[in-house]
C-alpha cells in the first residue's frame, strides 16, 4: 500500500500549503504527459482480453486509464498498474494520488470504480443490467442538455401567417440526415471514419445555426426549443465517438440518450401537427 501524506498544518502551514499546490500541479502535468504519450500507441492493440505487459490491466484498460501496455509500472513508483487500479490509485501518477482525484474523470473509470467498490467486481463488465443499476442513482448522466430561452428568437407576432412562415422555414432546414443512425454509426465507428464524423458534425453545426436564426412565433416556442435541443445533444453524442476507446461506457450511455432524442423528435412532430390543426394551416 502506498504511503500516506500528512500535512503538519499548524507547524508549517504556509510552507506546506504551498508545497501541496505545487504537488497538485506536478501531478496534473504528469497526468497530461502520460495520457497524451500513451493513448495513440494503445489504440492499435485495443483488447479487453490481452494484457501485453502482464501487469493486471488489459490493453483496453490501459487505454481507458491512460497507462502503457508495454510497461508494468507506468508511473515508475514500484507498484504495477493493475495493483494500483485494484486499490483505487492512479496508475499514471507516482505517489499516493487516488483515481477519484483525477480531474475530468471519465464515465468509464467512474463505472469501473463503482463495479470494484460497490459490486466487488474487479474485471470490467459493460453489461446492460449493471449499467442500468449504475445509472439509477446518476440521472445526470442521462439528462439532455436543454437550450436556454436566449437561443430562441421569439417574435411578437403570433398570427396564422407568422406560424405558416415558421413551419415553412423549419421544413426547409430540417434535421441533418444520419442522426437517427447513431446506433449503427457508433457500432461501426473507427479512427478511419473520423473524416466522415467531422463532416457530419459540420452539418449538425450548420443545421443548429440555421434553426437558431428562424424567427419563432410564441405558439411555436416549444417546437423550436425541441429542435435546438435535439440538434445540440446529437452534436454532443456524435462528438463523443472520437473517444470511444478511452470512454466506452459513455458511448453506451449515449445510445440511451439517442433513443430519448428520437422520442423527442417524434414529440416535436406531434406538436407541429397540433399547431397546424389549431391554426387550420393547409
Amino acid at each position: 500500500m502506498k504511503r500516506s501524506i500528512f500535512f503538519l498544518i499548524f507547524a508549517v502551514g504556509g510552507v506546506l500549503l504551498l508545497a501541496y499546490f505545487v504537488t497538485q500541479n506536478q501531478r496534473a502535468s504528469q497526468q497530461e504527459a502520460n495520457l497524451s504519450g500513451s493513448l495513440e500507441a494503445e489504440k492499435s492493440t485495443y483488447s479487453f482480453y490481452e494484457d501485453s505487459d502482464l501487469d493486471g490491466l488489459s490493453n483496453a484498460e490501459e487505454v481507458i486509464y491512460g497507462s502503457k501496455s508495454d510497461t508494468t509500472d507506468t508511473d515508475g513508483d514500484s507498484y504495477s498498474d493493475g495493483e494500483e487500479v485494484d486499490n483505487g490509485y492512479d496508475p499514471i501518477v507516482a505517489g499516493s494520488a487516488k483515481l477519484s482525484d483525477r480531474k475530468n474523470l471519465s464515465t468509464t473509470i467512474r463505472y469501473f470504480s463503482w463495479l470494484r467498490e460497490e459490486k466487488a467486481i474487479l474485471e470490467p463488465k459493460i453489461e446492460d443490467f449493471l449499467l442500468s443499476e449504475f445509472l439509477s442513482s446518476r440521472n445526470e448522466l442521462l439528462s439532455l442538455e436543454e437550450v436556454s430561452d436566449d437561443a430562441i428568437e421569439v417574435s411578437s407576432s403570433n398570427s396564422k401567417d407568422a406560424i405558416r412562415a415558421y413551419l415553412a422555414e423549419v421544413n426547409k432546414v430540417g434535421l441533418p440526415e444520419g442522426l437517427v443512425s447513431y446506433k449503427e454509426i457508433s457500432t461501426n465507428f473507427s479512427e478511419e471514419g473520423d473524416q466522415l464524423l467531422g463532416d457530419l458534425l459540420g452539418k449538425i453545426e450548420l443545421s443548429y445555426l440555421d434553426f437558431s436564426y428562424i424567427e419563432t412565433p410564441l405558439a411555436a416556442k416549444d417546437i423550436q426549443e425541441g429542435y435546438l435541443t435535439v440538434i445540440k445533444n446529437f452534436s454532443n453524442i456524435f462528438s463523443d465517438l472520437r473517444y470511444n476507446k478511452e470512454n466506452p461506457v459513455q458511448i453506451e450511455i449515449n445510445l440511451r440518450k439517442a433513443s430519448k432524442l428520437i422520442e423527442r423528435s417524434q414529440m416535436i412532430e406531434q406538436l407541429k401537427l397540433e399547431l397546424i390543426q389549431k391554426y387550420e394551416i393547409s
